[in-house]
């Protein structure tokens, strides 16, 4: 129960790992406190390892990475619906670039699906960015819930690729949908 209250910390605009962590434990005892030894135990337990002020879904500085990638789709859904999913892309650099475009989705069980066809087998979209270029809202594909999504909270994340070296040239953007039975 703690991770599904992490991502919906996220979900809820909280942006740090600490944070996320704090406001899924506060979560937890507020709304689901059973004072028994097996909540203590479990609140005692819970650990994230790794540095609490890292940024998720944040952008390193444009020298860096001089794109910026984002995903958005609605933030809860039904088995059986179609929900569609709209990116954004703005290049920073004064160069034109070709990349690979990679979409994921995780599962709640981490099991990953590859755009365009959403298969687990590792795909990648070759594409070719302008100096500057930049769009907002593109529509970008429709995940049928029934087919490709389980339910609890399905992540779905964007980035760019060197086509040379898989390093990535733009920030990792992601959004969490919540899909209900």
């Amino acid at each position: 129960r703690l991770n599904r209250e992490l991502f919906a910390a996220h979900e809820n605009g909280h942006r740090t790992c600490g944070e996320m962590m704090m406001e899924s434990i506060r979560e937890y005892v507020e709304s689901r406190w059973n004072p028994d030894v097996w909540d203590v135990k479990t609140i005692m337990e819970y650990a994230l390892f790794g540095d609490p002020s890292l940024s998720i879904g944040g952008k390193l500085p444009q020298i860096l990475l001089p794109r910026e990638v984002q995903i958005k789709g609605p933030k809860t859904a039904s088995i059986g619906e179609q929900i569609p999913l709209f990116a954004s892309c703005t290049d920073y650099s004064s160069e034109s670039k070709d990349a690979l475009l990679a979409v994921v989705m995780c599962s709640p069980h981490g099991d990953l699906r590859f755009y365009p066809d959403w298969t687990p087998e590792t795909t990648f979209l070759p594409i070719h960015l302008d100096a500057g270029f930049s769009v907002n809202g593109l529509y970008l594909a429709t995940i049928d819930t029934s087919v490709h999504c389980e339910p609890g909270y399905n992540a779905i994340y964007i980035a760019l690729l060197d086509p040379d070296t898989l390093g990535f040239i733009s920030n990792l953007g992601g959004c969490c949908i919540r899909v209900e039975e």
